[in-house]
């Protein structure tokens, strides 16, 4: 009788460390710094917002008074791939980084501050910028050096000043995910705007295969909702319906095909960007 009782106790015991092993094991496996983990990350919500046409008000990207009424125009959400080219008359605001001679959009200088101080506080690493805004005659010797690895001139996100190739001392490219900074970017850098541009798994969706050193900003709560729903820049424009406004995460997002746009008259904090497709990505908190 008595072994019989130590024969379940063990058994029981026995089925819960393979348990706690087992998730242990998962959580490792699939919940670390791989972009799409399996476990680790919620998905996000939104809700749909109805507004009635009284409520409104209509401004265009081409108002000459936007700044003054507290608009800001900038390019965060301008889609840029092998279907949609950058035109090469397209001006984008391209700034030297702080006291550097890294050019970026300007739209994201303040949030890289944040995420290269984030990485340097957590994990004690500098974060280096390899490569950033590039020129279509830059881009053309890339391409004529290899076109295996570089885009087609008008192809390659850093026209725009948004994507930056991000390394650390010792750890650049591939090698990037080995570095603590690499895990700390690769998780976290979606709480600063930035998102992982190339994802794993979603090379048919990109046209590009994974590259987790490629850094892409697109502000908030674009980056938020974009990670955490595992979805590339692409999926996520296409499910933005156009005239339809979406509350999310303290803000509420629209995309519209203008000329005229429209935003509630409460609207602060107002941000519109041309998504490279023929509409506009409207940003707005509501007071």
């Amino acid at each position: 009788m008595k072994k019989s009782k130590w024969f379940w106790i063990l058994a029981a015991v026995a089925v819960t460390l393979i348990v706690v092993l087992g998730s242990v094991w998962i959580f490792f496996a699939f919940g670390g710094p791989d972009p799409w983990p399996i476990f680790g990350k919620r998905g996000a919500d939104w809700v749909r917002v109805e507004y009635v046409p009284e409520e409104l008000i209509t401004f265009s990207p081409d108002d000459g008074d936007l700044a003054v009424r507290g608009i800001v125009v900038n390019d965060s959400l301008f889609l840029v791939n092998n279907e949609r080219p950058v035109p090469e008359n397209h001006v984008f605001s391209i700034e030297n980084y702080k006291e550097t001679d890294v050019p970026m959009n300007r739209a994201m200088h303040e949030d890289y501050s944040r995420l290269s101080a984030a990485v340097k506080e957590e994990t004690d690493d500098n974060l280096y910028v390899m490569s950033s805004y590039r020129s279509f005659e830059d881009q053309r010797v890339l391409f004529e050096e290899d076109p295996t690895v570089a885009a087609e001139p008008g192809r390659s996100e850093h026209h725009s000043g948004l994507a930056l190739d991000v390394y650390v001392f010792e750890y650049a490219g591939a090698g990037f995910l080995k570095s603590d900074a690499g895990k700390f970017v690769n998780e976290h850098c979606h709480e600063y705007g930035f998102i992982i541009r190339y994802p794993k798994g979603k090379e048919d969706v990109t046209g590009f295969p994974y590259e987790p050193w490629h850094i892409r900003y697109v502000g908030q709560p674009h980056a938020r909702y974009i990670t955490l729903n595992q979805l590339t820049l692409e999926e996520y424009i296409e499910c933005l319906e156009p005239g339809e406004f979406y509350r999310y995460d303290g803000y509420v997002v629209s995309r519209q095909p203008g000329p005229d746009l429209w935003v509630p008259e409460d609207a602060s904090e107002i941000t519109v960007s041309d998504d490279n497709t023929g509409c506009y990505v409207i940003t707005f908190q509501e007071e």
